[in-house]
């Protein structure tokens, strides 16, 4: 067999397989390897957008606590203070009452 022959069988063997993936799956591979890096630029960016999501309702969320916290102190306070303006307000009437009773026994 002789070497040129052989060498020029597997040039255009080379030639024609070169030809078959440009014509037949560059197109293909390059497409899809450009559709899988929109996808991952996309899903980056829409993990970036999760991420401030998240901050923003972190601190949302610490300032309404804040503030519950803040409220809940005054609703305690003031019931505090009613509570002791009430007792106040027994004990006095009590003595009212006491003296009433008093003054009624002492009259009859």
């Amino acid at each position: 067999m002789n070497v040129t022959a052989t060498l020029f069988g597997q040039m255009i063997t080379f030639i024609v397989f070169v030809w078959f993936v440009k014509a037949y799956l560059w197109e293909p591979l390059t497409d899809a390897m450009e559709s899988r890096t929109k996808k991952i630029t996309d899903g980056l960016v829409a993990a970036e957008q999760g991420q401030k999501k998240i901050e923003q309702a972190t601190i949302e969320f610490s300032t309404r606590i804040d503030e519950a916290k803040t409220k809940a102190s005054g609703i305690i306070t003031d019931a505090e203070s009613k509570s002791k303006y009430s007792r106040r307000g027994k004990s006095v009437g009590k003595r009212r009452s006491k003296e009433n009773c008093k003054n009624i026994i002492s009259t009859t």
